[in-house]
C-alpha cells in the first residue's frame, strides 16, 4: 500500500475502503440469508429425504457393511454353532472377521454374484410358469 501524503489521497482511500466494506456487507447478508434458509427445519428434512432417495456412495458403503456383518455372523453360526470349545469359538470369531472384511470390501462383486444366483433360482421357476 502506498503512503498517503495529502488529504485528497486520504479521502480517496477512505472512499475506496467504504466501497469494499459495502460490498463485503452485501455478500455477508446474502450468505446469512442462504444459511438461514438452508437451516430451516423443513429444508433440513427435505435435504435428508433427497439424500435417502438419491443413490449415493454412502448407501452403497452401508450395503457393503451390513451385508458383510450379516454374512460374517451367519458364517460363524454355521461353523461354530453352540459349541463350548474355546478353540472352536476363537476360530469362529476369526472366520467371522475374515468373512465380514471380505464381503465389505467386495460388496459390488458379491451383489453381482448374488443377483446371478437369484436369477438362476427364481428365473427357472418363472420360465417354467411361462411355458405352462
Amino acid at each position: 500500500m502506498e503512503k498517503i501524503t495529502n488529504s485528497a489521497e486520504l479521502k480517496a482511500a477512505i472512499d475506496e475502503k467504504k466501497i469494499v466494506l459495502k460490498t463485503q456487507w452485501k455478500e455477508l447478508r446474502e450468505q446469512a440469508k442462504l444459511t438461514y434458509e438452508s437451516h430451516k427445519p423443513m429444508n433440513l428434512i427435505l435435504d435428508s429425504l433427497q439424500d435417502i432417495v438419491s443413490p449415493s456412495t454412502q448407501a452403497e458403503n452401508m450395503f457393503g457393511a451390513i451385508s458383510g456383518l450379516l454374512t460374517g455372523y451367519l458364517s460363524k453360526k454355521f461353523a461354530v454353532g453352540k459349541s463350548e470349545n474355546l478353540l472352536r469359538r476363537i476360530l469362529g470369531s476369526v472366520l467371522q472377521f475374515s468373512v465380514t472384511s471380505f464381503i465389505a470390501q467386495h460388496a459390488d462383486e458379491v451383489k453381482t454374484y448374488g443377483q446371478l444366483i437369484i436369477d438362476m433360482v427364481f428365473g427357472k421357476k418363472a420360465k417354467r410358469q411361462e411355458m405352462e
